[in-house]
């Protein structure tokens, strides 16, 4: 499964690579782990429960806190997120953390899911039309692979402001 790491490192490639003078890098790269950080905690939370035999929130709840791990909530976090900024910065902000949670939500298209899959088409379908290709626990080749590329990039940068 795409981790932090994962995310984190293919929105680099994505926004470090092709500058525009849109898109702000911060806030892509926050919107590209964004959806893990508003579900995360429940999932720890849910499987610290299930291990330890106890219920301190509902499975109910659970499934309906996935929703906001699926496209059309998270764009309206985004406009949510958005009203922090000046009314000057909103529209670049907008643009840069929902390309961010796209490319985050692209990443995730390729896992499969065990339990509930992912909500892509909530609220007009529960359905999953996307496949995937990978079980969400297969993913560790996933995340050393992107760990190497993120430690390259980070070599490369140094020695090419080094040399300056």
């Amino acid at each position: 499964m795409p981790d932090l790491l994962v995310h984190a490192t293919v929105g680099y490639l994505f926004v470090f690579r092709n500058h525009t003078r849109y898109v702000i890098a911060s806030i892509f790269l926050l919107g590209c782990i964004f959806p893990d950080l508003i579900r995360g905690p429940l999932l720890l939370m849910a499987n610290v429960q299930h291990s330890m035999g106890i219920q301190i929130i509902s499975p109910d709840l659970i499934i309906a806190l996935q929703i906001f791990h699926s496209p059309v909530p998270l764009l309206i976090q985004a406009w949510l997120f958005c009203l922090f900024f000046e009314r000057d910065l909103r529209w670049r902000v907008f643009v840069s953390f929902t390309l961010g949670i796209f490319l985050h939500l692209l990443l995730d298209a390729g896992q499969r899911a065990y339990q509930i899959s992912y909500l892509w088409l909530f609220p007009f379908s529960f359905e999953n039309p996307v496949a995937g290709l990978w079980w969400s626990d297969e993913g560790l080749w996933l995340t050393v692979a992107s760990g190497l590329i993120a430690a390259i990039l980070l070599v490369q940068r140094y020695l090419s402001t080094r040399s300056r």
